[in-house]
């Protein structure tokens, strides 16, 4: 497990005049396995964006082991010095390459020889459980082995931190429920951090046992899962809590 600490430090991020990220300061630490709890429009997506560099802030700064990472209108460390992955909600692959080919396009950039990186991505295909469908097209998959392609694409590169943007949201209950064992057994295998955006709050501590709730664009509250379910004053949290009394 690295020792990578993302922080951000007053981040605010504005869209055509309207607030998605008002005033955001946090403290990322590899091997804390975090949720990012909120509504629907609340920026969760938005501060991955900014984490992972795909964006630049309007405002504060972002550092990654104290180092400038971005700053308003600048990323100073581009996604892939970051030692960041992210599965987006709707997947990201490209059709018309095979699941392998898939794959290796996380290695692209990287120093490795064709034949590390091919090692490298079926090692990841693997670890997924998908070995066997290395030939296929994502077309040609159902929306858990897709879920499968595309994690395996993603911890291919062997990320400190990999970030998921609700990317659960298209599957049944029990293919889900699956997906997230086995995300939280490759973390511990793999040695990478989970970061987790979602709405669901049963998704997140399947997980994570640190939360960060955000309502409109700031963080209301931030902790450990359980000491949260006792202080927080998110509904999204209380309506879960009453959630879970029901099934005791």
């Amino acid at each position: 497990m690295s020792n990578t600490t993302f922080e951000l430090e007053n981040v605010s991020r504005t869209f055509a005049n309207h607030p998605a990220l008002s005033d955001v300061s946090l403290r990322l630490e590899a091997g804390r396995h975090t949720a990012i709890l909120g509504p629907s429009g609340c920026g969760k997506t938005t501060l991955l964006r900014l984490l992972a560099g795909l964006d630049a802030p309007s405002a504060g700064r972002i550092t990654v082991n104290g180092k400038p990472a971005s700053e308003p209108g600048r990323i100073l460390i581009p996604p892939h010095r970051r030692r960041i992955a992210m599965v987006f909600q709707d997947l990201a692959l490209w059709p018309n390459l095979r699941v392998i080919d898939n794959v290796l396009l996380a290695l692209s950039g990287s120093a490795l020889s064709r034949r590390e990186a091919r090692r490298r991505a079926e090692d990841a295909l693997t670890r997924c459980e998908i070995a066997n469908l290395s030939a296929r097209k994502p077309g040609e998959l159902s929306g858990g082995q897709q879920q499968r392609v595309a994690l395996a694409r993603a911890i291919a590169a062997r990320p400190d931190f990999l970030l998921l943007d609700e990317p659960f949201t298209a599957l049944d209950m029990l293919t889900k429920d699956q997906m997230l064992k086995e995300i939280t057994g490759l973390a511990r295998d793999v040695g990478f951090t989970v970061l987790i955006v979602t709405h669901d709050p049963a998704d997140a501590c399947a997980v994570c046992d640190f939360m960060i709730i955000m309502e409109s664009g700031r963080v209301t509250d931030k902790g450990p899962f359980d000491a949260l379910l006792e202080s927080s004053t998110s509904r999204l949290l209380h309506r879960f809590k009453g959630a879970l009394d029901l099934k005791r």
